[in-house]
């Protein structure tokens, strides 16, 4: 016998429909008891239960303590509609099996590292513009929130979403400028770098790295016509092999990882002004 899992009904194996209720779709082997409590175990021991999902709820739970800003704004109600599916949607991958349960956790990591991004984009700006009147990030490009939820699964994909998340730092340069002496042609990054340096400020410098890593990939894309060299200097940064095709699955990840990275170090060095 094998279960339906749009009635839950037992139907035979063999069965093409689940003759109580229709369904063509979604009919499933019914689990053995000693193998649905293996199963159960396995999941209630994972890093879904034990790491992903606490972390996602955390990360969207931190909204709440900052000022609404555009992307704090859709962060919040992103959580707010997603956080309510969870349990449905958890309950559902168990009966699918391991494997839909695996996806679904990648899919919630992926999740809290974006909640978590578009947090910090605004509050950085928020605590940046109070301080020093000026911000770093441009929060109107909201594009790159769904790029950011979304998995990278090909160049045309990580050429898109490369480019909306290097165009965040196109905020207005004028204010910014206002923080040195003498600014020139600086962009963006290099001023905060050098009003860094002439402040006597502590940062690392892989913020600064991430950040014009960032900006290289978006003016050399796409990437099979750049330089090799240069490419390669990147791609060992973010720690990916140069070999192509590309994985740009997880090229896509490690950006994302070590952009969360730098603005956690961004907001620590605001912080403490």
């Amino acid at each position: 016998m094998v279960e339906c899992n749009n009635c839950h009904r037992e139907v035979p194996e063999y069965a093409n429909f689940c003759p109580f209720c229709g369904s063509k779709k979604y009919i499933t082997p019914i689990l053995s008891l000693s193998e649905r409590d293996e199963f159960l175990t396995n999941i209630i021991n994972s890093q879904f239960m034990k790491g992903t999902l606490p972390a996602y709820l955390i990360s969207g739970a931190s909204i709440a303590s900052h000022v609404n800003t555009p992307f704090i704004d859709i962060a919040s109600k992103d959580f707010q509609e997603y956080s309510s599916r969870i349990g449905t949607e958890l309950s559902q991958k168990i009966r699918e099996g391991e494997q839909a349960v695996i996806k679904y956790d990648k899919e919630v990591q992926r999740r809290t590292r974006a909640t978590r991004i578009t947090t910090l984009i605004g509050a950085t700006n928020t605590t940046f513009q109070a301080k020093k009147e000026a911000k770093l990030f441009l929060e109107e490009n909201r594009r790159i929130i769904m790029e950011l939820f979304n998995p990278c699964e090909n160049e045309i994909e990580f050429t898109s979403k490369i480019a909306s998340l290097a165009a965040l730092f196109r905020a207005q340069i004028r204010p910014l400028k206002k923080l040195i002496q003498d600014p020139g042609d600086r962009g963006s990054i290099r001023i905060i770098e050098k009003w860094l340096q002439d402040s006597n400020i502590e940062y690392d410098s892989s913020m600064i790295e991430t950040w014009l890593n960032i900006v290289s990939l978006r003016n050399m894309a796409p990437i099979h016509h750049t330089d090799p060299i240069e490419l390669k200097r990147i791609l060992d940064y973010f720690g990916i092999p140069m070999r192509f095709p590309l994985d740009y699955s997880s090229l896509w990840d490690s950006i994302l990882n070590k952009f969360l990275i730098s603005l956690e170090q961004w907001q620590e060095i605001l912080n403490n002004l």
